[in-house]
């Protein structure tokens, strides 16, 4: 399970007391408790370690702009949503499914709501050309 090998790597740590997960239900808690009386400092071994590693990897590469969402770019002076526009081209990219792709920005909403992105083209061009911005 992608929770219990997450909540596993950071309870890995020995430098870590709390462990804090977000649950949704009373099921998710009695998931982490579980998780939680085996997380020990030093428990994973080199083969989980590296299997991890491995997955880091594999999805890092799958990543066209390295945003982790911190919103130390916002608020964007243009009105530009910078993180959520790169989430949605990393998605559109790794999922390789334009059509849950949908603009979201004030300036090309219609007054009746979503339009829909009909070039994924100029959607790549505008990531990639905030993307050399912020890292300016």
């Amino acid at each position: 399970m992608p929770t219990e090998w997450a909540l596993r790597w950071v309870w890995n740590h020995p430098e870590i007391s709390t462990v804090l997960s977000g649950m949704g239900s009373l099921d998710q808690v009695r998931e982490n408790i579980a998780f939680s009386l085996e997380g020990k400092a030093n428990s994973l071994i080199v083969d989980d370690l590296a299997f991890i590693e491995q997955v880091r990897r594999a999805y890092r590469d799958l990543l066209q702009v390295d945003c982790s969402g911190c919103a130390y770019c916002m608020p964007c002076p243009s009105g530009v949503n910078i993180p959520h526009n790169f989430s949605l081209y990393n998605d559109l990219i790794t999922f390789k499914d334009p059509r849950g792709l949908w603009c979201t920005m004030p300036s090309c909403l219609p007054s009746k709501g979503r339009l829909p992105v009909a070039n994924v083209g100029n959607v790549r061009r505008s990531v990639r050309s905030i993307s050399r911005f912020a890292r300016h």
